[in-house]
């Protein structure tokens, strides 16, 4: 079976989703689970946070190096989102930065916050769009 997903804004809308579950065959145990909606990050998130690491790449020098803005990014997710061990074939375990793919708006947006706040208080930069 292929799992369903069903956003519940109001009460007409959870009455269709108990018909549609009393409708379907139960041919072995099913999972249903019930969580708050979150809205997933957006496009436009994206391109901001993009352009930030893209700006700090164009216009940070630490100890006279650039760094390019996936570094920047690697810095800064590891820091405010965390890492993942990641167990190799080889038996090697390595620390991998969390995906930043399943946030929801409000996280990243406190990502974005974070974020801009470090690069300004580490290095007195503040993206062209923000500034």
């Amino acid at each position: 079976m292929t799992p369903r997903s069903f956003r519940i804004l109001d009460k007409a809308q959870m009455v269709r989703a108990c018909q549609l579950l009393m409708a379907m065959p139960v041919e072995r145990p099913l999972l249903l689970e019930v969580a708050d909606y979150s809205e997933p990050k957006t496009r436009a998130q994206e391109k901001l946070l993009h352009s930030c690491f893209t700006g700090a790449h164009n216009d940070i020098e630490v100890e006279g190096q650039r760094f390019s803005a996936e570094a920047w990014k690697e810095l800064y997710v590891r820091q405010f989102i965390g890492t993942d061990d990641i167990v190799l074939p080889s038996g090697e375990v390595i620390k991998r930065r969390k995906s930043t793919t399943k946030l929801t708006v409000a996280e990243y947006n406190n990502l974005i916050d974070r974020v801009m706040q470090a690069l300004a208080e580490d290095h007195g930069y503040l993206p062209q769009e923000v500034a």
